[in-house]
């Protein structure tokens, strides 16, 4: 816990000026089976759904569900 993954998940052509996001382990992602999972505070953070029906999602209840099946 306690490290930061900083990542701009934006589109690309985005302008380069724009800061990278500062995500914190525990707090905004956790990891599972080797894959990132946002919280739903981390996804807020993020600033946008990417309609892939993540499982924390807090903008839509009506996400489209997840396009593959995850290990586990």
């Amino acid at each position: 816990m306690g490290k930061a993954m900083s990542s701009d998940h934006r589109a690309s052509g985005a302008a380069s000026h724009e800061p990278a996001i500062e995500y914190v382990e525990g707090v905004d992602y956790t990891v599972e089976y080797g894959c990132v999972v946002f919280t739903a505070l981390g996804l807020l953070k993020r600033g946008y759904c990417c309609d892939n029906g993540c499982r924390n999602c807090p903008y839509s209840p009506t996400a489209t569900p997840p396009k593959r099946d995850l290990p586990g």
